[in-house]
């Protein structure tokens, strides 16, 4: 098991831009943009920025620093659908990452980058 060490980031609200590459065949994927806005409490995991696993997902922490963390979220609901996020703080109000989706027995469904900065406005 790794041992726990939250992300250094503020709470409150974060707008967040996220871009997942879903492949359109083998050859083609598809970039789609989405922007939003969530808000921080000490309740939540820093990853819920930019993706909600929702419930029934079971997560499991694969590293973690104050900087950097990697989750795997599993979710068994109506097929198995396997996420990793890597997060990375660049400072206590902007984070970057990436990731990727498998579902069922297919590795990679789909790949996804983001970015999110505290909300000022």
């Amino acid at each position: 098991m790794v041992p726990y060490h939250p992300l250094d980031i503020k709470l409150g609200h974060w707008e967040a831009t996220t871009t997942t590459y879903i492949p359109i065949g083998w050859a083609d994927k598809v970039p789609k943009t989405k922007v939003f806005k969530r808000c921080l409490s000490n309740v939540d995991e820093p990853w819920t920025i930019v993706y909600d696993g929702g419930q029934g997902c079971f997560k499991t922490l694969l590293a973690s620093t104050s900087n950097k963390q990697e989750i795997r979220i599993r979710c068994d609901r109506t097929g198995a659908l396997d996420t990793t996020i890597r997060i990375k703080a660049k400072d206590s109000e902007d984070v970057k990452g990436s990731g990727y989706m498998g579902a069922g027995y297919m590795p990679a469904v789909g790949d996804f980058s983001f970015s999110a900065k505290m909300d000022r406005g």
